[in-house]
């Protein structure tokens, strides 16, 4: 092979190997999305609990029938707890902002911002009941920096 030939050989197998890990990452990112929706769905829950209790315990129609509503009154209360778990990581965040702003910079509290924002509407979206509450009043946009 000439040294061009080899230049472009390589080029090729880097142009294939790029393209392979941009698709893959979309694939993935698009699969994780589905399956986190899925996660969070209390009716989902109970349903793999159901069928996993099913194929595993050998149950007969009539027992699932006497167990669904136990089943779905569990992955309700999980749900519930799990929402609630999130409300209160909310507000321990709300209030560990003052401390953390304090020594940003005007650009870094922007930037902070902007992440918040982020972070909040990433974990909205996830919640089937909404979004959290903010239940305190220091929220990021108010902060000021403090020298």
């Amino acid at each position: 092979m000439s040294p061009l030939t080899k230049q472009r050989f390589f080029a090729y197998l880097a142009g294939i190997f790029i393209a392979g890990m941009v698709s893959g990452g979309l694939m993935v990112s698009w699969w994780g999305h589905r399956q986190d929706a899925r996660r969070h769905d209390p009716r989902n829950l109970a349903e793999r609990i159901e069928k996993r209790f099913q194929a595993e315990l050998k149950l007969s129609e009539d027992q699932v029938a006497k167990l669904r509503p136990i089943i779905v009154r569990n992955a309700e209360a999980i749900e519930a707890f799990n929402l609630e778990t999130m409300r209160k990581i909310e507000q321990f965040l709300d209030h560990s902002r003052a401390e953390f702003i304090q020594p940003l910079n005007p650009e870094q509290l922007e930037r902070f911002r902007t992440m918040e924002l982020e972070r909040k509407a990433f974990f909205e979206k996830r919640m089937t009941n909404g979004p959290p509450a903010n239940t305190s009043t220091n929220t990021v946009e108010s902060k000021e920096l403090k020298p």
